[in-house]
């Protein structure tokens, strides 16, 4: 993965894609930051994941300093997994689901949730879904909650 930051004393529009697994995905590029972002829609086939399933969490921590945002897994069955990743300052991460032992060791078949990511400061998520069995997958660039910044004012 690679994350880019552009800055400009005027405006400027901008737009990307990229192409994985033989799909094009693009999402607008960022202007504010949030302390939350809610994804609703992941699934997860856990005998095929990391082959034919991906989903991938991304984050940006426009800030000067580093922040720890939590990442829930809100399953269909009410269960709940958590865990932290760390962003650096002014930096990029992600996190392959397809890979977390939340679901692909300790879970089975096919697995429908949600993904909730929380943070003390804000930063800027989005997430992709690919489905090889379908073909195609889907990037959004998720909509941020809770305390909400404009970029240029971080």
């Amino acid at each position: 993965p690679i994350g880019l930051v552009y800055t400009s004393n005027v405006p400027i529009s901008a737009e990307a894609s990229s192409v994985r697994f033989g799909d094009a995905d693009a999402t607008g590029p960022a202007d504010a930051a949030g302390t939350e972002y809610f994804f609703g829609d992941a699934f997860i086939d856990t005998t095929k994941a990391g082959t034919q399933y991906f989903e991938t969490l991304f984050f940006h921590n426009p800030a000067a300093t580093d922040t720890t945002v939590t990442v829930r897994l809100l399953f269909l069955d009410g269960s709940v997994s958590s865990f932290n990743v760390n962003v650096p300052a002014r930096r990029f991460a992600s996190v392959d689901l397809h890979e977390r032992p939340e679901i692909v060791q300790q879970r089975s078949g096919n697995i429908w949730f949600a993904v909730d990511v929380v943070g003390t400061s804000p930063f800027v998520a989005s997430m992709t879904h690919y489905d090889l069995t379908l073909g195609g997958g889907w990037a959004t660039a998720g909509t941020p909650f809770g305390l909400v910044n404009s970029l240029d004012r971080i």
